[in-house]
């Protein structure tokens, strides 16, 4: 009968193993959850504009977070695979995700707001690429 031997790395090699992988695999993961989020802050921002409308805030803008809180709940029921998917994005599906927010009513700042999604989401890219 043959002897079975058990090999066991040390911890470098493990580490070294661990990040070969990780710099190996391109995860490809979906957007949809992130999606969510786009929509939560792109709705939470035409929100804004039109409660902003006349100039105030009163409680008569109440009816308008009707949209925002499910936004809220889709966005968060996913939560765990957003930041993943965040850090896995590409240039394109960053400026799919931007484009999300054609859909809304952003008033005359909506290039800003644009903007601002954009970079944050670059900022998640960059972050991935500096830690694999």
């Amino acid at each position: 009968m043959s002897e079975i031997k058990l090999v066991v790395d040390t911890p470098e090699k493990l580490t070294e193993k661990l990040n070969n992988f990780v710099n190996d695999v391109n995860l490809n993961l979906p957007t949809d959850e992130l999606e969510d989020f786009t929509e939560l802050f792109f709705s939470g921002i035409e929100t804004y504009e039109k409660a902003m409308a006349d100039g105030t805030i009163t409680i008569e803008d109440a009816f308008l977070l009707n949209k925002v809180t499910f936004a809220l709940f889709a966005a968060f029921s996913g939560a765990n695979m957003s930041l993943a998917q965040a850090l896995d994005l590409t240039d394109t599906e960053i400026l799919a995700q931007v484009k999300l927010g054609d859909n809304y009513q952003l008033g005359s700042n909506a290039d800003k707001y644009k903007q601002t999604w954009k970079e944050l989401l670059y900022k998640f890219q960059t972050y991935s690429v500096f830690t694999k």
